[in-house]
């Protein structure tokens, strides 16, 4: 009798059939959800074995690409990864076994030397749940590079010398399809296309048969049935889609120096390594296509444009377009110029990186065709994160790549510059030609510092060839980070890309003279050193910091890296400015290729604010002057900043000096019957004497404040009268 009928004569219970169908429907119904629950807790625990057995065999690829801690030299390359038997061309490694929560895992390699190179297979193998045999297998391919190589791209770029990640990205998956939504990137140069399937892809266009140039894996969430998810807002409890992971995006500007004949910026090409896609384009306040105004500047495609829209003002000492590479999460690698036409004149295009504004060498301006991209991590050997691996050398360091959806600038941050390269004729190797060359109009100095730039403000906070993702953790893959467990410092030792063959450490104490107080106490412990190579190559030792009764005693070591020729460069002491001053902030060193104790810094109770600034000495040269150098006093801030080609212009400068209001040192001129004349020092600090055999002169410069001093110098030989 049915639920209605009983319904109808208002009877309370059910029959014992209708009971015996329903429990026969909830034991199939029961049966099915255990069935389906088993096998979603089987398919986690192998999508999880699945997950730490790839984590094993990358640990085993990253240290196998870092044989440079190991091997210096090609013998003892091939001793780490020796040769297969004679006769064979095989070679297997002995089995290292991992435990894990779910499996045991058994990490085997193989390696084969075809020729010059080592090509490695790295095999993990667990039993699953119903003890099956599982596999996965990673491989990399390696062969002798002596570490001082320079990981660049040529010009040629017929491939880059340093091997890069791909990332979460790959290049091309077919065309744009009709049923596609396009939604407009750049302004439309460039489409976003998301077919559903989790995918995301990047076309060249809008428009249906477009090249997908670029896709982008697993970057939309699914659900249980593989169809976009949903996600409901904590607050509002409405639900919306979960938004795709996007592209990572690298932007910046290709500036063309005008004073040499100039390269058309068509022929100027923005690459990156591995799966990745460049655009290059400028603003235009007019439409393109239909030439109407606009409201606002819109990028469009350089190839529509002519010259005049690249020209910088007021001078035109420039032509420039942008780019915006597009990459996926996880990648590292390069991003660099193709220079495809030359001009009969051009021996050698090069481009300037770097911040010709900076007072520190790790971001003086260098020349450099390509930028790299990467992290440095290392790995935690214990639960609580304390201990990191190490080797013979020190920490072991493994590449890591961005995050996802990193963009570079940030466009949310005014502060962060964009990352260009400045193109000219260079035939020299020194960055200095980026900042203090004398070609050009009157006033120019450099390459990066033309009239248009003013002065190299253009490009302040421009990385230089190296941008290490560890300044920010958010800029890091923190995916790989998870698995890994690895961590990061706030910033990268050296380069990986062109790594150090030795380390070497100088150590020593800030001595701070003050009464012992809290207050004193948290100061000096606030107290930071650096080295000319980075900003966090030192390391304070506040646990050990002391008092012998009229000053403190603060401990610091700091790591520099030694490449083909014994170190050269200099350790800066910073302290809380409002309280300290030092005889000495900055002690220059050359030739380190042994550890070094016992350098010291002396500081006190500061008595005046001081100031913060340098002394510039500019002006015109037609003489015969070889070399220009300028020493400071006991400040130790007066650095050699001046160019080696000082002809027809000069300019030197001080390192910016602090907390003292004036400075005091020497310019030492070399060459031969030399005349000078002084056209600007309005503090009348300078005085002239003439150098040993007539062949040089000095200026002595004594008690000036920050500001410029100009100084004309000239010959007998040009037809200049006789010295005064």
């Amino acid at each position: 009798m049915g639920l209605n009928a009983m319904n109808l004569r208002k009877n309370n219970g059910f029959g014992l059939i209708e009971v015996l169908v329903a429990l026969a429907i909830m034991a199939v119904g029961l049966l099915a959800v255990a069935s389906f629950q088993s096998g979603l807790i089987g398919e986690s625990t192998e999508n999880k074995a699945r997950a730490v057995a790839l984590a094993i065999a990358q640990e085993r690829i990253e240290q196998i690409r870092n044989y440079t801690n190991d091997a210096y030299d090609s013998d003892a390359f091939n001793a780490l990864f020796d040769e297969p038997i004679e006769g064979e061309s095989l070679r297997e490694f002995t089995a290292v076994d991992f435990p894990g929560t779910n499996a045991e895992f058994t990490r085997t390699e193989t390696i084969i030397s075809p020729k010059d190179t080592k090509e490695i297979d790295v095999f993990v193998t667990w039993n699953d749940i119903s003890g099956a045999e599982q596999q996965v297998v990673l491989s990399t391919e390696i062969s002798w590079e002596s570490p001082s190589l320079e990981g660049e791209l040529d010009n040629e770029f017929s491939a880059p010398l340093v091997r890069s990640a791909t990332g979460r990205a790959e290049l091309g998956d077919g065309d744009v399809l009709d049923s596609d939504t396009v939604v407009g990137e750049l302004g439309g140069l460039l489409g976003l296309i998301d077919r559903g399937d989790g995918d995301l892809r990047l076309s060249n266009g809008n428009e249906v048969g477009d090249d997908v140039v670029l896709t982008l894996r697993d970057a939309c969430e699914l659900d249980a049935n593989g169809d976009r998810a949903f996600e409901k807002d904590p607050d509002t409890g409405v639900e919306s889609q979960v938004e795709c992971t996007d592209f990572v995006k690298i932007s910046g500007r290709v500036f063309i120096d005008q004073t040499t004949q100039a390269t058309n910026p068509t022929d100027v090409f923005v690459i990156a390594s591995d799966a990745a896609f460049c655009q290059r384009y400028y603003f235009t306040g007019i439409n393109p296509i239909t030439l109407e105004e606009l409201s606002e500047d819109v990028p469009a495609d350089i190839d529509s444009a002519s010259i005049s829209d690249f020209t910088t003002e007021p001078n035109g000492s420039y032509l420039y377009y942008n780019y915006t590479c597009y990459l996926g999460g996880g990648w590292h690698g390069n991003i660099g110029l193709i220079v495809t036409a030359k001009n009969n004149s051009q021996d050698k295009v090069s481009a300037c990186v770097g911040d010709p504004t900076s007072a520190d060498e790790f971001a003086d301006p260098e020349i450099a065709i390509r930028r790299v991209y990467r992290g440095m991590a290392f790995k935690y050997t214990d639960d609580t994160h304390t201990q990191k691996e190490e080797d013979d050398v020190g920490i072991v360091y493994y590449t890591v790549g961005v995050a996802d959806a990193l963009e570079l600038p940030d466009p949310e941050d005014d502060t962060q510059a964009p990352h260009d390269f400045v193109i000219s004729t260079i035939s020299d190797s020194d960055g200095t030609v980026c900042v203090t060359d004398g070609r050009g109009e009157i006033g120019d100095k450099g390459i990066m510092t033309r009239s248009d730039s003013v002065n190299g403000t253009e490009f302040t906070g421009n990385p230089t060839s190296f941008y290490c993702l560890n300044q920010n953790v958010d800029y890091v893959d923190g995916l790989k980070l998870n698995l890994l467990d690895y961590g990061v410092d706030e910033a990268c030792p050296f380069d990986p890309s062109d790594p150090p063959n030795q380390k070497h450490t100088i150590s020593g104490a800030i001595k701070v003279t003050a009464t012992f107080s809290p207050e004193n106490t948290a100061l000096v412990s606030s107290t930071n050193m650096n080295t000319s190579d980075g900003p966090l190559n030192c390391v304070v030792d506040t646990l050990s910091i002391s008092h012998d009764g009229s000053k403190y005693i603060l401990p610091y070591s700091c790591d520099v890296y030694q490449w083909t020729n014994p170190w050269s460069g200099y350790l800066q002491v910073t302290p809380n400015f409002d309280a300290f001053t030092c005889t000495s902030y900055r002690k220059r060193f050359t030739s380190i290729g042994i550890d070094t104790y016992n350098i010291n810094f002396s500081c006190e109770n500061k008595v005046d604010n001081g100031v913060y600034g340098n002394i510039v000495i500019n002006g015109s040269n037609t003489s015969s002057a070889t070399a220009i150098t300028i020493l400071g006093d006991t400040n130790e801030f007066g650095d050699n900043t001046c160019s080696p080609t000082i002809s027809p212009d000069f300019s030197c400068a001080t390192v910016n000096f602090l907390n003292t209001e004036t400075w005091s040192g020497t310019v030492n001129v070399e060459g031969s019957k030399l005349c000078t004349k002084i056209v600007s020092d309005g503090g009348n600090v300078v005085s002239i004497t003439e150098g040993p055999s007539g062949k040089s002169m000095i200026f002595t410069i004594t008690n000036a404040s920050a500001g410029n001093i100009e100084i004309e110098l000239s010959d007998e030989q040009n037809g200049t009268p006789k010295c005064p």
